[in-house]
């Protein structure tokens, strides 16, 4: 069984953690670990929901990271979606950032496939 612990911490508008993970970030991760689950455990699957201090926000990041799981599509559109500082933050992606996380997944695939 995969045991996910599914915080929203990560999100673009949580003051702490400034992650820039929005709602299809945390969908994608979700679909994922369905298919990893389906891959190494037949399916099994649990989420425990956790943290996340963006009152705004929290609701569509969990969203998303359920809706995999279940298998569904509520149609939920992401309000802060088109925020003009999330485009900004999308391009200062820096080439320095992109190789520390290509040599973090190459490490990692010593015992994942990832």
């Amino acid at each position: 069984m995969n045991l996910i612990s599914a915080g929203q911490d990560a999100n673009w508008l949580e003051a702490l953690g400034q992650m820039m993970m929005t709602m299809a970030g945390f969908r994608h991760i979700s679909e994922r670990m369905v298919e990893l689950a389906e891959e190494v455990c037949g399916g099994r699957l649990v989420m425990l929901q956790e943290g996340g201090y963006s009152a705004a926000y929290v609701p569509y990041c969990t969203v998303a990271a359920v809706e995999p799981l279940l298998g569904v599509d509520l149609g939920i559109t992401d309000l802060f979606d088109t925020s003009s500082e999330l485009e900004r933050c999308k391009t200062i992606l820096s080439v320095e950032t992109l190789h520390t996380l290509k040599e973090a997944r190459s490490w990692h695939r010593q015992w994942w496939k990832i």
